[in-house]
């Protein structure tokens, strides 16, 4: 029992993630903003901590880019910098497929897949 101190599992998780953007791996993290389990603050901090790619952190703001729904409102806002990409959801928690599906979805094809071939929305197919 570790008694609350999750300290080892922090280290690892800036060790492995930046070991594996170096590799050539592509690294996709995405959090919901009303997430209470996983809150995206602690996400931020970690990712601000971490150096990867040369760097520490994102260079500019993790706000960047953001994805709308067919409506026209903001979804997920987030950016991807030197093999990283990091995205927060606006109305999802801890199951941001589940919570926010049509912007879980359009994340998917728009920035993990990146294929011209889905254009959004989906509906024009």
């Amino acid at each position: 029992d570790r008694g609350g101190d999750w300290s080892s599992e922090r280290v690892l998780f800036r060790s492995i993630v930046p070991t594996l953007i170096s590799q050539g791996v592509k690294v996709h993290i995405f959090s919901g903003l009303l997430d209470f389990i996983i809150p995206h603050t602690g996400q931020d901090l970690v990712l601000q901590n971490m150096t990867w790619g040369g760097s520490q952190g994102f260079q500019s703001r993790p706000t960047s880019d953001v994805l709308r729904n067919l409506w026209g409102q903001k979804v997920s806002e987030g950016r991807e910098e030197r093999g990283l990409t990091y995205y927060t959801f606006e109305d999802a928690g801890h199951r941001v497929a589940q919570d926010a599906p049509e912007a879980a979805l359009q994340w998917l094809l728009k920035i993990v897949v990146k294929s011209p071939a889905w254009p959004w929305p989906l509906s024009s197919y």
